[in-house]
């Protein structure tokens, strides 16, 4: 019953493809650019994030909202919690 395919399908097999990898949490499947960012604890350890990003800021009590604006804005502010972070091109 598993192999039975759908002619009248919304999706190509390639389309179906990208959205599962895409679901599975590969998120460039989509041949979307990845984000990078350098996260620098207080402490001076190095984190380089190129995905889950919400999970980093949830395991080190950052808030991810906070953290944004920090990334946007890049004025006065040099630290968030004492973290420097930066976003990598």
């Amino acid at each position: 019953m598993n192999n039975i395919k759908i002619q009248n399908s919304k999706y190509t097999e390639e389309s179906r493809k990208i959205l599962s990898e895409k679901a599975m949490g590969n998120k460039s499947a989509a041949g979307r650019k990845t984000k990078n960012y350098l996260f620098i604890d207080p402490n001076g350890k190095k984190y380089k994030i190129d995905r889950n990003f919400n999970d980093f800021c949830k395991e080190h009590d950052l808030a991810k909202r906070s953290v944004t604006r920090h990334l946007k804005s890049q004025r006065s502010i040099e630290t968030y919690k004492g973290w420097q972070i930066f976003k990598l091109d």
